[in-house]
């Protein structure tokens, strides 16, 4: 019996000692600190993973939205290409903006009119009229300007 006492007792012993060395280095100052020096690496590290993480998300989200809205640029350009592109709209391009007209057409100049700020084409286009000679001096100009502003301000105070 006294074999299977100190079998006992031994491993008692070693058990003993390896309690005695954990609890010798866990109360050990160097290594209390330096397991605190690596969780609060940790805690660092995972903090700027999270906030890089959010700023990526960020970026993505704002890249997103300007790819959808270049998208639709797109698309808006590829419809007004296909529409410039008609001979219909280069003939009506060309008879409004330049001035030009179809052999055996007649152009018709229209006198300046004052009440009137737009004219209506015969086919629906609304552009505005600007005199090309106007009776009026610089200064004269100036004063209906601000005559016009003046009047618009106090109109709509009373």
């Amino acid at each position: 019996m006294s074999d299977k006492e100190s079998r006992p007792i031994r491993r008692r012993g070693v058990a003993a000692t390896r309690d005695a060395g954990w609890t010798r280095l866990w109360s050990s100052r160097g290594f209390v600190l330096m397991l605190a020096l690596v969780v609060l690496f940790l805690g660092i590290s995972v903090t700027k993973e999270l906030i890089r993480r959010i700023e990526m998300r960020a970026e993505i989200a704002s890249l997103e939205t300007d790819v959808e809205r270049l998208t639709k640029r797109n698309t808006e350009i590829d419809d007004l290409i296909a529409l410039f592109s008609t001979s219909a709209q280069q003939d009506k391009e060309a008879r409004v903006k330049l001035g030009l007209q179809s052999p055996g057409e007649t152009v018709i100049v229209l006198p300046h009119r004052q009440t009137e700020k737009e004219i209506v084409l015969p086919d629906s286009d609304r552009i505005d009229y600007i005199p090309v000679h106007s009776q009026k001096t610089n200064p004269e100009k100036w004063l209906h300007f601000f005559w016009d502003k003046l009047d618009t301000i106090y109109s709509t105070e009373t």
